[in-house]
Formats: C-alpha cells, structure tokens, sequence
C-alpha cells in the first residue's frame, strides 16, 4: 500500500495513536459502516473515508477529537 510508509514513519511506537485508534475502533458499528458503503455506490475507495469524533465541551463548543482514517485504523490491526 502507498500509504503505509507514510503511516509508518508517523505513528510507530506511538502508544497514543493507538489508543485513539482502539477507542475509535471501539464505538464503530461495522455492519452499519458495511450498510452505509454499499447505500452509496458513488464512494469509489470506502478505505479513504476519514472518521472524525467531536464533543461540545461545557461552553457548548464543538472540539474535534479524533480525525482518523480507516487505513490508519487498519495498519494499528
């Protein structure tokens, strides 16, 4: 894969990465995901679909937590 250099140099060894990943992993619904690519046809590679998680913090702003790719999830397994 053309990416995996790339993914390689930036997050091997990083013990927080890959705890994002395991965190995001771990709230995604596959069968939904599953679902949701084969509903649009017009989504050429679902693998470079990026996952983004945000919260509203308590003065109602929204923070972006985590914005990870399905191949970075997929090189943490």
């Amino acid at each position: 894969m053309e990416k995996q250099p790339e993914v390689f140099s930036l997050y091997i060894n990083n013990e927080k990465f890959k705890e994002k990943v395991l965190f995001i992993y771990s709230i995604l619904d596959e069968n939904r995901y599953k679902k949701f690519v084969e509903n649009h046809q017009e989504i050429e590679n679902p693998n470079d679909l990026t996952i983004k998680y945000s919260v509203i913090d308590s003065d109602n702003t929204k923070v972006l937590m985590y914005n990870i790719s399905i191949a970075d999830i997929a090189f943490v397994f």
